[in-house]
């Protein structure tokens, strides 16, 4: 990573990578984490410092606008079903088609999964299906 680049900030700014949070692939309880935006600078800025262990290259013909939400719920979506013991084929709920439960329907999808999608409302529901929800 280079100054310049076009990259992604995500919330994780940086994790101390030692204690059993980090080991275990949980930096998001590492005591020693700081948060962009909360214990260092950034957020809601166009140009800020990053740690490069911690950003992700953009590609250039996707908008910020358009890729922002992947970088706080599309990353925690994904880490929530990345860490079950699913493989393609097997089925998943997803409980709530709202903010994460959109991209978690498209993950599980890309992932191979058959999902069944649970909300209250009929417009999500079929916004669900419309993303591939085998049930809604």
């Amino acid at each position: 990573v280079k100054e310049g680049d076009r990259v992604g900030v995500p919330w994780l700014y940086t994790a101390c990578g030692h204690c059993r949070h980090c080991l275990g692939g949980w930096e998001t309880l590492c005591e020693e984490q700081q948060n962009t935006g909360y214990s260092v600078n950034g957020s809601f800025a166009e140009y800020v410092l990053a740690d490069p262990d911690y950003v992700g290259h953009l590609p250039g013909n996707i908008s910020f606008t358009e890729i922002a939400p992947i970088l706080c719920a599309g990353v925690t979506v994904y880490k929530g079903l990345k860490v079950t013991d699913t493989k393609p084929g097997d089925w998943v709920v997803i409980s709530g088609i709202g903010g994460l439960g959109h991209l978690a329907v498209q993950y599980a999808k890309a992932m191979g999964l058959n999902v069944i999608a649970v909300d209250i409302d009929d417009a999500k529901l079929d916004l669900a299906k419309r993303l591939g929800a085998a049930l809604a």
